[in-house]
């Protein structure tokens, strides 16, 4: 645990004085992403988040198939409900599905809408 706190700090004091960092604009996390928007001037700063945007939408994909994925495996293993209460699992999962599957949407949308600022952009 002490090496994994150490190597945190250490990357965290590189990424602060800026080693390592894109020379390509870019939102490196979502702890930059208010300061990033605040900031967007450019058609760079501009089509940089709408990578952010399209990554988000990438990694809320994976989360409804791997939502989807569960529920297929509770729905074949015969498990419909948890031990202690009602929760039907097959169901609960496609739910989540449907719930990543619309951030999806709603990130590539955003990315769409950056996109555009970036072609009004200087």
């Amino acid at each position: 645990m002490r090496h994994v706190l150490i190597a945190t700090l250490g990357l965290t004091v590189l990424l602060a004085v800026g080693v390592g960092r894109p020379t390509t604009p870019a939102v490196a996390a979502d702890t930059d992403i208010v300061s990033e928007i605040k900031t967007a001037k450019t058609a760079a700063d501009q089509e940089a988040l709408a990578k952010y945007y399209d990554g988000k939408a990438a990694d809320a994909r994976k989360h409804a198939q791997l939502h989807r994925d569960m529920a297929s495996s509770y729905t074949a293993a015969g498990t419909s409900s948890g031990k202690g209460g009602p929760i039907l699992l097959p169901q609960h999962c496609e739910q989540l599905a449907r719930m990543f599957d619309e951030q999806a949407s709603e990130y590539a949308d955003m990315a769409a809408t950056h996109r555009e600022l970036a072609k009004k952009a200087k």
